[in-house]
């Protein structure tokens, strides 16, 4: 299975959990027991070492007391493949962590193997995702001296905020160009990011407009925009956007909402 793809199952499963959860909540806190009796059966409230006899014309309350059960086992069950997927995704990251340290610290034996026809970085990624990500791009010329903060996979970007960005990417296994040149007509945008997505292999864009407090800034992020729109790059379809401002800094917890939202 393909880490996004668990990431997407550990996400859906987490959601289960809740729903298993709220359920149990509105059923009564009470254990079934069932005895044979002949032909019959009889069903109990399991009250210790009391046994609570409970009438045929009761039987809804039966029904609930076995729902109850069920759901319990449920629970259990997903709770315990969660805590799998935690424990592998975990141990997968700190895998990709010490790989891409190895590979910082080995720089000139990276080149060598990126120009080697039979080296394959990344066999759980599919080969069109692995080709994009190999691909050379064209990249923002301006201000390189200005690309002082490093990524989990050893990218260097502008600022603390594109680095939660590209970590939280990162994380989720999802692949992304920094500040690659995008060109309509007679036309150059550097997005922030980059991205593809993951199962649909459609691009999208990610822009994070840092200084929205300084109204020349804000002016200038505004054209941006207008810019993305004359080329069909349109906010909440193929253009993600986030905002801070000095008193307002970004909210980790958006960004990750925003990439389970658009890509799990």
């Amino acid at each position: 299975m393909y880490i996004y793809e668990m990431k997407k199952e550990r996400a859906h499963l987490a959601k289960q959990i809740a729903k298993l959860q709220k359920d149990l909540e509105l059923l009564p806190n009470q254990k079934l027991f069932i005895t044979k009796n002949g032909k019959y059966n009889k069903w109990y409230i399991a009250n210790g070492h009391t046994h609570v006899y409970i009438k045929k014309n009761q039987r809804e309350l039966a029904e609930k007391l076995a729902q109850r059960e069920i759901a319990e086992m449920n629970l259990k069950n997903a709770c315990q493949e969660l805590d799998s997927m935690d424990r592998y995704i975990k141990e997968h990251e700190q895998r990709s962590l010490e790989q891409q340290k190895w590979f910082t610290n080995n720089s000139e034996l990276q080149k060598l193997l990126e120009t080697s026809k039979n080296f394959t970085p990344d066999s759980s990624t599919d080969e069109y995702l692995q080709k994009w990500m190999q691909e050379s791009y064209e990249s923002n010329p301006r201000y390189p001296e200005k690309l002082i903060h490093k990524t989990m996979d050893g990218k260097r970007v502008r600022s603390k905020s594109e680095v939660i960005i590209a970590n939280a990417l990162h994380h989720h296994g999802i692949p992304y160009r920094y500040e690659c040149a995008f060109r309509n007509e007679d036309m150059t945008i550097y997005p922030d990011f980059t991205i593809c997505h993951p199962q649909n292999k459609q691009i999208f864009y990610w822009e994070h407009f840092g200084m929205m407090d300084l109204s020349a800034y804000a002016n200038r992020a505004f054209e941006k925009l207008k810019m993305y729109a004359s080329c069909q790059v349109i906010p909440t379809i193929n253009l993600l956007t986030t905002y801070e401002t000095a008193y307002h800094p970004l909210d980790c917890e958006q960004v990750e909402n925003i990439i389970k939202e658009t890509f799990l």
